[in-house]
């Protein structure tokens, strides 16, 4: 995963956007799509602490495809992949969320 954009949205709220390919899909007879991941990390400032959210989803020849579950802060680029293009079904952000399970679970073990 790549740090593709920081963005600082307000004092004391920051969002870092990742990206990386994960695997490349046979898609019909003859030709082949990249499929990666995408992932937002949104980190505000509290008093008492800092809150932190994290957000991913699949990415499909390198363009996020768009969810239900985007709202105003993971927005997807441009218009929604899924009714445009022949997205492999498989897409479900499944990968995405087992990740950011992971990383929820290394961080939980780091607490003293």
């Amino acid at each position: 995963m790549n740090l593709v954009e920081r963005k600082e949205l307000e004092p004391g709220k920051v969002m870092l956007k990742f990206k990386g390919d994960r695997e490349t899909m046979k898609v019909g007879e003859s030709s082949s799509a990249q499929v990666g991941s995408v992932f937002f990390a949104l980190f505000q400032m509290r008093e008492g602490g800092t809150t932190f959210t994290l957000f991913g989803k699949p990415t499909y020849m390198g363009r996020e495809v768009c969810t239900d579950h985007d709202g105003t802060l993971f927005q997807c680029e441009g218009n929604d992949l899924k009714s445009l293009l022949q997205v492999p079904a498989n897409m479900t952000g499944r990968a995405e969320s087992e990740t950011i399970r992971g990383v929820i679970s290394e961080l939980a073990m780091e607490q003293p």
